[in-house]
């Protein structure tokens, strides 16, 4: 429901701006209201980052209290037009194969996403395209690695005050550039936010930020069933860090364009669509939006930084050891003290 009412304000405010939404390029206009989350969906990927819990009660004293942050909105566009936004999560391939057999098996309840993910390890199906990213120079760095989207993120924060002031448009394209990546892939996510649920503790890209204005690009290369599940294990419960594994790869990007590659020579299809009628002969998958589903494979995202304004104050790092205490049973019992 979130993401239905998140895509209706921006086009709504874009049309009474005069802002022509298709256009990829366009800086758009941010609402001019706040939006609330109160959690009732099955992960609640976004309420959890946003306000640091998936409590409804929490939720509403966020709205009550007027607590708000701007957080990044990644739009898809298709073949010159607009399909929609998304604010937690885009993959194409498993989690797309996923989310496109579960919707035939709505008779079974939430338990036909267990079905159907443990279907599609044992398909093992592979995607072969290319990934144009724009990312920073240079694109060896890992620092933003360690780094966490907190309650009053300072990360955040500074982008918010660049908003405010921009900086010289020059000085920003040299610290810019496209790199290409080709292959076959199981699985193409990029997380808007770290997308931190009851699924992942710490989310699919744990050091993804609420505003910072990228998404975080993970490719999974061909790999074995086994290897595989090793992924999702280790994004599930994050005793290792899943980004170590040989075959996955992940990329801080500001836009990103993905063509499948379907002919014999290998290039890639631009603008390709049409995919929901012959998608098993074309052998493309289709796009994961938040939940929603994206049937062409060729699309272009592009990250607009704190495009909305959401109720929350940042995710809560709950497992921070609280100080020591100092209390002593001495200072209420004085038999307790040593004679």
């Amino acid at each position: 429901m979130f993401s239905e009412i998140l895509n209706s304000v921006l086009l709504k405010t874009q049309k009474d701006q005069g802002i022509d939404s298709n256009d990829v390029y366009n800086s758009l206009a941010v609402p001019n209201i706040p939006l609330g989350i109160i959690p009732a969906g099955s992960t609640n990927a976004a309420v959890n980052c946003i306000t640091g819990s998936s409590d409804p009660i929490s939720a509403t004293l966020h709205i009550i209290q007027g607590h708000y942050t701007g957080i990044d909105v990644c739009g898809i566009y298709s073949a010159g037009r607009f399909l929609r936004f998304a604010v937690t999560f885009l993959s194409y391939g498993y989690f797309g194969d996923v989310i496109r057999d579960s919707e035939k098996l709505r008779w079974m309840g939430p338990k036909r996403y267990d079905f159907s993910g443990f279907k599609n390890i044992l398909r093992r199906k592979l995607y072969e395209g290319e990934l144009q990213l724009l990312v920073d120079v240079p694109i060896d760095s890992t620092s933003w690695r360690n780094d966490r989207c907190l309650e009053t993120c300072g990360t955040c924060r500074e982008i918010t005050k660049t908003l405010i002031e921009p900086q010289n448009d020059q000085t920003a394209e040299k610290k810019i550039k496209w790199i290409s990546v080709r292959g076959q892939f199981i699985a193409v996510n990029a997380a808007v936010m770290s997308c931190s649920c009851c699924m992942s503790t710490e989310g699919i890209s744990p050091s993804q930020h609420l505003g910072n204005g990228y998404c975080d690009v993970i490719t999974v290369s061909s790999c074995s069933r086994l290897n595989y599940l090793r992924y999702l294990l280790r994004t599930s419960y994050h005793h290792s860090d899943p980004f170590d594994l040989s075959f996955v790869k992940v990329y801080r990007v500001r836009e990103f364009k993905f063509n499948p590659m379907v002919s014999d020579d290998k290039t890639p299809a631009v603008g390709c669509k049409g995919i929901q009628d012959n998608w098993q002969e074309l052998n493309t998958s289709i796009w994961d939006c938040d939940g929603e589903m994206i049937n062409e494979p060729s699309i272009t995202a592009k990250v607009h930084c704190q495009l909305v304004n959401v109720f929350g104050r940042g995710y809560i790092d709950r497992k921070k050891k609280s100080p020591p205490s100092t209390f002593k049973w001495s200072q209420c019992f004085p038999f307790f003290k040593k004679s």
